[in-house]
């Protein structure tokens, strides 16, 4: 026999409430219904308590995804299960009244009504009768939602029962969004109602969280979800009602538009930009009071840019203007150039200048501008004798200094504002400065955030082929030259005049090699997660330290365990960068976990530590950390440097082990060293003064050769009791790892934290099912993150 009802619960990391969501919906005094659960890759204990429920009760039913669909397609899946007569929709998180199935039930059999709609309280406290506020709806009888539009806003979905016959495949289903799904899939049910009803009784308990302050970034984002869920509801109302009644609906599509627009601070480029919109989509009635901020906060983030940029030119050079990656991409750049006479000309964002010097000779006047007071003096010193170039001390955030440009360029810059629409707005700011048939040059980086199945760098949700299409978008400009690299794109547009927009793509495509780069922030081959993704929707309590000894192809057999080959190891360091993982210091981590006492840890973050100093860590290992951007600790038995492990004779040749010259280069690249003793031998076979002798002349040997200090401490063999840590403390080492003994979530020793050794024959599943399962991030972040990724918002990645 078929259910009365269908309830359909989506789940997505709601273990702390889902229980009692369950038990509220398991209880309904309805007898007949079903419950369809979709479990939507949770990671957290979500699916053990679903499969507990199901075990118990068998109305229950537990879908689960292979993936994070998001709560809209998550419902779909449910109503295309669904075999109730009616169909209700219940948040993980909130609660129902026992009765409030029936009663809608009841309702929709006695009038015959297709749609119930009842009443709403909000708690807070995790008590029911905790409630600061609802909303109630009167008990009546309507014939249609056009009648009373009024009584159907807010459109919670939650409060209603729906006939199966308005859902599906022929009628209504949730769209393909991550957020503000709901009013758009009721506006969907609405307009095919056939016969609505409406009851005062409160059908459904919203859990209410404490507010959060967003940045302005998330403000923008709230605007912009408020106001496109009303723009897609009105595109639904006018296929199916008259132009007159959507008129006069209006108001109320905008209702919490209106609301939330006049508490916002928003940016004057976001301001103009949601302004714009509403222009195009609204007409006649604009709905925007988006206002610029005032003008302090404006003046305090100018000052905090200001500060960082200060701080990246705090040293000369700081991208390394004169290596092979910058001087071709410069080259790049100038190959786009157009070949006719250039009169005035202005680059933002100069920098130090380089670029700048190169620029001279092809311009009869060059304007150069730049935000930070420090990069300006040093362009300025070294173009001193150049007598067409001004040097202007100056912030685009500010606009374009100047106008009528028959070359603007502008590189290296885009992805610092804020948001996409920024970009949107600057673009035009760009057009208005050039002169008629003026050329704008611009050189960005690949992001994948941008084409995940490509490479590209990863540290913006702004990338050279956003921007590319961005500018294509501009009425004005044209999309003439574009030179593309893996890494980079050289894109030129010119000023045409016209009213509508040029082609997508650019009219001419070249292909180039960009020089041999490393670099932390580049994903080869693209990701599956994004650095952004991993640092906001991830955390672990426990940060993995790797623990290995040689990658290398040849050795004896019997040491075989403690030998990685070079390709499996760069599997690993692949599938690493290609989830979101990314390097954490070992010093910085003791610092954070034992100095500052901090239990989470934001990201996927992996530690990797090499006993013994081999050389092929200097041939090989350190090459294929350096190219996926990962760090390492290395530790050093000082007495064995230059030589090979004798320790290990026994067993065949032993391995070298490197020179100072070589440990010197490796510390110069950034790689970390600590000790590993000077004789290797066991700590329990060494007398209290024998060890803290061999400890203290190996940290002073180490410091002396590298000219810093040295805080970590590797035991050889990896074990240690009580009073020989305590030794190593006294020997004036900060911390100490040992082997793979201990409890990883009892890391209370500083001087035992146990490792994950990485063995030869470990197969990347072996290696995978040995990291810890990073934990979701709350629900907040996760919110706050997807409108901001929605944005393109830099707040993403960067903190300015």
């Amino acid at each position: 026999m078929l259910p009365d009802v269908s309830i359909i619960i989506p789940v997505h990391n709601k273990s702390s409430y889902l229980w009692r969501c369950l038990a509220s919906v398991r209880t309904q005094t309805l007898p007949s219904i079903e419950i369809i659960c979709i479990d939507d890759h949770s990671g957290d204990g979500s699916a053990a308590i679903l499969r507990e429920a199901a075990a118990a009760d068998p109305r229950v039913q537990v879908i689960t995804n292979n993936c994070n669909l998001g709560p809209g397609a998550s419902r779909n899946r449910g109503i295309a299960l669904a075999s109730g007569r009616y169909v209700r929709f219940v948040d993980a998180d909130d609660l129902v009244p026992e009765n409030s199935t029936q009663l809608m039930f009841e309702r929709a059999e006695e009038v015959g009504a297709d749609l119930v709609r009842g009443s709403l309280s909000r708690f807070v406290n995790d008590d029911p009768a905790d409630s600061p506020w609802s909303v109630r709806v009167p008990n009546r009888d309507i014939t249609s939602f056009r009648d009373e539009p009024l009584l159907w806003v807010p459109w919670w979905h939650t409060t209603y029962l729906i006939a199966a016959s308005l859902l599906g495949e022929r009628g209504a289903i949730y769209p393909d969004l991550r957020r503000g799904e709901d009013p758009v899939f009721m506006a969907q049910v609405l307009v095919n109602s056939q016969r609505p009803s409406l009851i005062d009784d409160v059908v459904y308990l919203y859990r209410g969280y404490p507010k959060m302050t967003g940045s302005a970034g998330s403000a923008f984002a709230d605007v912009i979800d408020s106001f496109h869920h009303a723009s897609r509801v009105k595109a639904l109302l006018q296929a199916t009602h008259p132009p007159a009644w959507v008129d006069g609906y209006r108001p109320f599509l905008l209702e919490d538009f209106r609301e939330f627009i006049p508490r916002c601070r928003l940016t004057a480029d976001q301001a103009n930009f949601v302004a714009q919109e509403s222009e195009r989509i609204w007409g006649g009635e604009n709905p925007v009071y988006a206002r610029r901020s005032e003008e302090a906060p404006a003046k305090d983030s100018n000052q905090i840019e200001v500060r960082h940029w200060e701080g990246v030119f705090c040293r000369e050079d700081p991208w390394n203007y004169v290596g092979d990656y910058e001087q071709i991409k410069y080259l790049h750049s100038l190959e786009l150039l157009c070949d006719q006479p250039i009169s005035r000309a202005l680059e933002i964002g100069c920098a130090e200048g380089l670029f700048t010097s190169m620029l001279v000779s092809r311009v009869d006047r060059l304007m150069a501008v730049e935000i930070s007071p420090t990069a300006i003096e040093r362009a300025r010193a070294r173009l001193s004798s150049a007598k067409r170039v001004d040097l202007l001390l100056h912030d685009i955030n500010d606009g374009v200094p100047g106008d009528d440009y028959d070359l603007i360029i502008c590189s290296e810059v885009l992805y610092y504002l804020r948001d996409g629409a920024a970009v949107a707005a600057f673009a035009k700011k760009l057009r208005d400065s050039l002169s008629m048939g003026g050329y704008l040059l611009m050189t960005h980086a690949n992001m994948v955030s941008d084409d995940r199945d490509s490479t590209g760098f990863d540290f913006n949700e702004i990338g050279a082929k956003f921007i590319g299409e961005t500018f294509a978008r501009c009425v004005g400009l044209e999309f003439t030259r574009e030179l593309r690299t893996e890494l980079y794109r050289v894109q030129l547009f010119r000023q045409t005049g016209k009213n509508q927009p040029g082609p997508a793509a650019p009219a001419e495509v070249l292909v180039r090699r960009a020089a041999e780069f490393n670099h932390s922030e580049i994903k080869w081959g693209g990701c599956a997660v994004t650095a952004a993704e991993a640092a906001n929707l991830w955390c672990l309590r426990e940060v993995p330290v790797l623990m290995y000894h040689r990658i290398a192809e040849d050795g004896p057999a019997d040491l075989a365990p403690y030998r990685l080959s070079p390709v499996r190891f760069e599997r690993l360091l692949a599938w690493l960068k290609r989830y979101g993982w990314h390097s954490l210091d070992l010093a910085s981590y003791c610092q954070k976990r034992y100095a500052e006492g901090q239990d989470f840890f934001p990201g996927k973050a992996v530690i990797f530590t090499f006993d013994d100093a081999y050389v092929d860590f200097f041939e090989t290992a350190w090459p294929l950390l350096r190219h996926y951007g990962f760090s390492a600790t290395v530790f050093i038995p000082v007495d064995f440097v230059g030589g090979c492990a004798e320790w290990d004779a026994q067993y065949g040749k032993p391995a070298p082990i490197m020179d100072w010259s070589q440990i010197k280069e490796l510390h110069r690249q950034g790689v970390a060293f600590g000790s590993h003793g000077c004789t290797h031998r066991r700590v329990h076979e060494m007398t209290k003064d024998e060890l803290r002798l061999d400890a203290q002349r190996s940290k002073l040997s180490i410091e002396e050769q590298l000219g810093t200090p040295i805080f970590g401490y590797c035991y050889p063999y990896a074990a240690a009791d009580p009073a020989s840590r305590q030794i190593i403390r006294e020997a004036g080492f900060s911390w100490a790892v040992a082997g793979v003994g201990g409890n990883p979530a009892e890391r209370s020793d500083p001087f035992y934290i146990p490792r994950i050794e990485i063995f030869g024959e470990d197969a990347i599943d072996d290696f995978i099912a040995k990291l810890p399962v990073p934990e979701p991030t709350s629900e907040d972040q996760q919110r706050r993150y997807a409108k901001l990724r929605a944005l393109r918002d830099r707040a993403t990645y960067m903190n300015i």
